[in-house]
């Protein structure tokens, strides 16, 4: 079965502000026989690949957790291969260190949401 897996990440940032750590949700496609297979396998294939490099960071991950696990919608119609590589960053908010050990003890912190343009 698909699955699309959100794995969060934080990462370090260089700016001089408060907030110092970013959060990237990565939705990630991945084959497995149920939930909590598919949940492990996002979460080993965000440690394995140096995803974070490419998004600009020089250091690993302080933190990887899993927001959702749902099936892909039977509509989708791609190869193997397509699935397994789509995986798509989006970069969440910047959050400072009290907010970072909130999400580390299973806790909510709430991030600014706004619009560039509304049509």
């Amino acid at each position: 079965m698909n699955y699309i897996v959100v794995v969060a990440l934080v990462l370090a940032n260089d700016r001089a502000d408060d907030n110092k750590f970013d959060v990237w949700e990565v939705q990630t496609p991945v084959e497995a026989d149920g939930p909590k297979k598919a949940l492990l396998d996002a979460v080993a294939l965000s440690k394995g690949f140096e995803d974070w490099k490419a998004l600009g960071y020089p250091r690993e991950p302080l933190f990887y957790a899993v927001r959702s696990v749902h099936r892909e919608p039977p509509f989708v119609t791609v190869s193997e291969e397509e699935h397994r590589q789509n995986r798509l960053p989006i970069l969440v908010g910047s959050i400072d260190k009290q907010q970072l050990q909130s999400l580390r003890s299973f806790g909510e912190i709430y991030l600014p949401y706004s619009f560039m343009h509304i049509g």
